[in-house]
């Protein structure tokens, strides 16, 4: 939710902070990579 926010604020006014929209997609990433990585152990 935070990073569609943040892309639909992009898109009205560019002059954002990008590192902002970068720091939410990393976050994303790293949840996504935990995620699947607590579901590799569980299948061992």
């Amino acid at each position: 939710a935070n990073l569609l926010r943040l892309k639909m604020n992009h898109a009205i006014s560019p002059v954002d902070d990008l590192s902002q929209i970068k720091k939410a997609r990393r976050n994303i990433a790293r949840m996504l990579t935990i995620l699947s990585e607590t579901k590799a152990k569980q299948n061992l």
